[in-house]
């Protein structure tokens, strides 16, 4: 099944989000370890940390869109 790209985006927001939060720098495998552990409920379909990178570096583009275009709304 796989994630959807908002599922990726969500979980690129969720790990820039985290890292501000707590002023650290989590590896993507760490980030990556703690969805499996806390959150595999809420992304049932989680792919491998590797393909997750992919993705997420795939659709910086229309992230960066999206933040982009809330920041102009605000």
């Amino acid at each position: 099944m796989g994630l959807s790209d908002s599922e990726v985006i969500t979980l690129s927001i969720m790990q820039e989000g985290r890292s501000q939060e707590f002023l650290r720098n989590d590896s993507e495998l760490s980030f990556h370890r703690v969805v499996e552990k806390d959150y595999l409920h809420l992304f049932p379909g989680l792919i491998s940390r590797s393909r997750c990178h992919r993705r997420r570096k795939s659709l910086m583009g229309v992230q960066r869109e999206m933040l982009r275009s809330l920041m102009n709304r605000f």
